[in-house]
C-alpha cells in the first residue's frame, strides 16, 4: 500500500474511532452581553418553565462566547426542541431554537449551573455587583480533577461585601462528589502540580491593600497540609511552594518580596 494511502486510511480510521461531539438543542426565549437582562427574563418565565436557566454563550464552540442566553429548555432532539418553542412563543413570540456544539470540561457538559440559585436574589440596587461576581467558574486542574469556584450570595443587610460569597469545591469527575476546599474566597487565586492544590483567598484588608492567606491541600485525600499567611500568587513546582509575601514598609506601602515553603506529604 502507497505511504499516502496508509497515512490516509490511517487518518479516516482516527477520526472514526474519536467520540462525536455532544449537541443540545437549546430552546431560547432571550439573549444579551450581559447576565442581568437574561436573569430578568428567566424570572418571568420560572412559573410555566421551573427549569429554565441562564448558559454562557462560550459553553457551546459553536455560538457567540459573548452572549448570555435565557434558556427554558434543553432537549436531544430538535423536534422537541421545536415543539417546545412554539409553546414559549405565546409568551416570548421572537423565542427561537439553536444547537449548541457542547464544549469539552465546561460547565454546561460537567452539569454546573453558570449561575447558583442564589444569585437571583440579589437585589436589584446592589450596584457593586458585576457580572463576573455572579457568575460560577470551572477548572480543569493539570494532573486530574477540576475546581468549582461557585459564586453565591447570601442576604445580610451589614455584610461589607454585599453578600458575595465564593466557595471552593473539588470534584474529580462527578459533580455529586464534590468536597469543599473553601467556604468563601475573596480573590481567588490557585495553582495545582505534583499532587497538591494551593488555593490564595484574601483574607485581611488594611487601606487599599488586600492580605492573603493561601491554604495547601493534597491532591489525594484532599487533607490541609499548611497554610501560609499574608502570600499571594501561589505558584507550586518541585514539591515547593513559591509566593509573593504581603509586607507593609515604613512608608505604609504594600512590599512584596518571593518566598518559598518546602511542601512534604502527611500520608
Amino acid at each position: 500500500m502507497p505511504a499516502c494511502l496508509a497515512w490516509a486510511t490511517l487518518l479516516i480510521s482516527y477520526l472514526l474511532a474519536a467520540p462525536s461531539p455532544t449537541v443540545k438543542w437549546l430552546v431560547i426565549a432571550a439573549s444579551s452581553p450581559q447576565i442581568t437582562p437574561a436573569l430578568d427574563t428567566i424570572r418571568t418565565l420560572t412559573a410555566s418553565w421551573p427549569k429554565a436557566a441562564v448558559i454562557a454563550g462560550k459553553d457551546c464552540s459553536n455560538l457567540s462566547p459573548d452572549l448570555y442566553l435565557a434558556v427554558v429548555s434543553l432537549q436531544t432532539d430538535r423536534a422537541a426542541a421545536q415543539s417546545e418553542a412554539t409553546r414559549l412563543k405565546t409568551q416570548i413570540p421572537d423565542a427561537y431554537v439553536r444547537a449548541c456544539t457542547v464544549r469539552p470540561e465546561s460547565r454546561l457538559q460537567l452539569g454546573i449551573p453558570l449561575l447558583d440559585a442564589s444569585i437571583g436574589k440579589v437585589p436589584g440596587d446592589a450596584v457593586n455587583w458585576t457580572d463576573a461576581d455572579r457568575i460560577s467558574q470551572v477548572i480543569s486542574l493539570p494532573e486530574e480533577g477540576h475546581l468549582w469556584i461557585r459564586r453565591q450570595y447570601v442576604s445580610d443587610a451589614e455584610d461589607p461585601n454585599e453578600g458575595r460569597r465564593t466557595a471552593v469545591l473539588f470534584f474529580d469527575h462527578s459533580v455529586s462528589e464534590t468536597h469543599q476546599l473553601e467556604s468563601d474566597c475573596p480573590n481567588f487565586s490557585y495553582s495545582a502540580q505534583a499532587g497538591f492544590i494551593a488555593i490564595s483567598c484574601a483574607r485581611a484588608v488594611a487601606g487599599d491593600d488586600l492580605f492573603h492567606t493561601i491554604d495547601v491541600f493534597e491532591r489525594s485525600g484532599l487533607g490541609k497540609i499548611a497554610s501560609v499567611e499574608r502570600c499571594r500568587k501561589p505558584q507550586i513546582s518541585d514539591k515547593t511552594l513559591s509566593c509573593e509575601e504581603e509586607q507593609v514598609g515604613p512608608d505604609g506601602k504594600l512590599r512584596l518580596t518571593t518566598k518559598q515553603v518546602p511542601l512534604q506529604s502527611k500520608l
